[in-house]
């Protein structure tokens, strides 16, 4: 999917970059804001992150992150740039146009999606509220003192009730106008095998609402009160917003801490996600009830390829870490593995150990390969027969691997441990994957032809015109800045014609692209900077006039800085013409017309002029 970079400017404008970051952390100021840095890797007491509401971008001193709204978005809350733009088109109103988003997508199928989710969104408000009317002797207040939540922690993650009763919901959404038929859909009501009408699917549960990496609330999950009620954890059957395989409890929180300190923890359930998340180990993430699948493989990757598996020390868990190992894999991450001692739950250990004990196991934590390997070798006693089979039940997974340097790794570690040549090894898996059939060996590893050939990822585009002036000249890169410090100078960067002067194309390119749009809507010089940097790559290059020293220079000096960028160009131009037309020169012996003489006569002429310009 890729967007028009006029559709991208127009959501971007219609949203404020002050008001999303500002739901962050807190800011002062007019024009020009100040706050505490929101980003998790960054922690400071005084306030150097820089809001700029005329221009749109943020920057900040201490850490130096910088950028858009989409760049925000993308940094602290994980969105990819397509998910960026559709999250804001929606918070806007501007409707995703069907060439880029489908044809499927009609204003009715859109409005139905809106409604799925405000049914979810409700529901969990209307939940959260009957926790807090609960007195403290409920059992359901005893049960969240018992697993010792906070009150943030609560208030967070709106954590809920939902009382037992038939109908408490269901009346509740009629009177927010939400169709019975929609809260049926997302399973928060069912229909009565008997009779007309619905009634209430949770009852009698701790409710933990579902919220997506997108911000939006996709279901809810319930735990028993009572623990002769089953099932234990009933979740929102999938649905047109949910589809529990593809999606993690508390991403939407936990997706900055991933990014920041570059590595996932992965455990099963909201208690335990809760429990860690609570003890300040904030970088985790909870499958619902179900086992890894290929989607939340591929989610968490987005935001590290280093992943910890955390789930339970007893059989189920253990399997449950087994079984994600070769999706891992399989993915292009890097698994760890942690099974806890005394078969405890990742709660209970931090209730009896503390959170620097968990720490310090998760720093400890083995490769999540060599500890599935360990396990296999239980009994192992080195026999010929048994170092066969061992190698036939790791084959899938070696098969799996999708980095080659990872796979030689574990191929030299599985024939160092089973005493085998690693040719043995490679043989094994040569075979294993020939028995293959050809349909199940492109599925299982589209991008590999052998298990030699090194996995390439295919690069994606998603602003239709992007354009990279990562090669481009100090000087240029200085004078695009230097254009953007305000209006005038704009105006004598435009006067001078210094894009012709230019030896990147895409640097004159980025200033021509400045100079058309200014010309077309002079009012929004201030909106120029976040539009470059939406297309423009890296777009840090067209941001350094927004800090020191670029950003105190006054008119005298903006002025001066342009004249001398224009004259190092045209030195710098002069001397590409000398370089060809020399090259010319040798390559045919001479010139082949007067015209060709006249030329490089020319060009000492005007590198005199300037050299004098430069004296004087």
């Amino acid at each position: 999917m890729s967007f028009s970079a006029d559709f991208i400017d127009k959501v971007r404008e219609a949203n404020d970059i002050v008001e999303i970051i500002g739901q962050d952390t807190q800011l002062k100021g007019g024009s020009q804001q100040m706050g505490r840095c929101p980003f998790p890797d960054h922690n400071e007491k005084t306030p150097s992150f820089s809001v700029s509401a005329s221009k749109q971008v943020y920057h900040c001193f201490g850490c130096k992150k910088q950028g858009n709204i989409f760049h925000y978005l993308r940094d602290m809350r994980g969105l990819s740039f397509p998910e960026a733009v559709e999250y804001l088109a929606n918070k806007a109103g501007i409707p995703i146009p069907k060439d880029q988003k489908g044809a499927s997508e009609t204003s009715e199928h859109k409005e139905k999606k809106r409604l799925l989710i405000r049914a979810n969104h409700l529901s969990a408000r209307f939940y959260s509220e009957n926790l807090k009317k609960l007195p403290s002797s409920h059992p359901a207040a005893q049960y969240v003192a018992s697993r010792g939540f906070s009150q943030e922690i609560i208030d967070k993650f709106l954590i809920g009730y939902a009382a037992n009763e038939w109908e408490g919901l269901r009346e509740f959404l009629q009177q927010q106008k939400i169709p019975a038929r929609i809260a049926e859909e997302v399973g928060l009501l069912k229909l009565r095998k008997a009779g007309d009408g619905h009634f209430d699917t949770f009852r009698n549960r701790l409710i933990f609402p579902i919220v997506s990496h997108k911000e939006e609330f996709v279901g809810l999950g319930g735990r028993v009160i009572d623990q002769s009620d089953k099932p234990k954890y009933l979740n929102s059957p999938d649905s047109e917003v949910f589809q529990k395989g593809s999606l993690f409890y508390g991403l939407n929180e936990s997706a900055r801490y991933i990014r920041s300190e570059d590595h996932a923890v992965v455990v099963e359930g909201y208690t335990d996600y809760l429990a860690l998340f609570q003890a300040g180990i904030r970088c985790v993430v909870a499958t619902l009830g179900t086992a890894m699948t290929d989607k939340h493989a591929r989610l968490l990757k987005r935001y590290s390829k280093n992943v910890f598996v955390l789930f339970d020390g007893d059989e189920a868990g253990q399997n449950a870490a087994s079984r994600s190992l070769e999706i891992l894999l399989k993915a292009g991450c890097y698994p760890k593995g942690l099974i806890l001692p005394e078969g405890k739950d990742p709660d209970e250990f931090l209730k009896a150990h503390g959170p620097a004990a968990l720490r310090k196991q998760l720093a400890q934590a083995p490769d999540l390969f060599e500890q599935v390997f360990r396990r296999l070798r239980e009994g192992y006693t080195g026999a010929a027969s048994e170092k066969v089979q061992l190698v036939e039940r790791l084959a899938p997974v070696l098969l799996s691997v999708e980095d080659r340097l990872l796979l030689d790794l574990y191929v030299e570690s599985v024939a160092r441990q089973l005493s085998l040549d690693s040719k043995f090894v490679w043989k094994a898996l040569r075979q294993s994957r020939e028995s293959q059939p050809e349909a199940s060996r492109l599925k299982a590893s589209p991008q590999k032809a052998d298990i030699f050939q090194e996995p390439r990822d295919v690069p994606q585009q998603w602003v239709e015109s992007t354009i990279d002036i990562g090669k481009a000249s100090k000087v240029e890169v200085e004078l695009i800045n230097a254009a953007l410090l305000n209006q005038k100078a704009l105006d004598w960067v435009i006067e001078s014609k210094a894009a012709e002067y230019m030896i990147t194309p895409n640097a004159r390119k980025v200033l021509e692209t400045i100079a058309e749009r200014y010309g077309q809507e002079p009012g929004k010089f201030d909106n120029l900077t976040a539009y470059l940097q939406t297309i423009v790559e890296p777009h840090e290059h067209v941001a350094r006039h927004l800090v020191k020293p670029l950003s105190e220079l006054d008119l005298e000096g903006a002025k001066k800085l342009i004249n001398d960028c224009v004259k190092r160009l045209k030195t710098d131009r002069l001397r590409q013409k000398r370089r060809e037309l020399a090259q010319r020169l040798q390559n045919e012996q001479g010139f082949s017309s007067p015209e060709e003489l006249e030329q490089i006569m020319n060009i000492h002429r005007d590198r005199h002029s300037l050299d004098k310009d430069k004296k004087s």
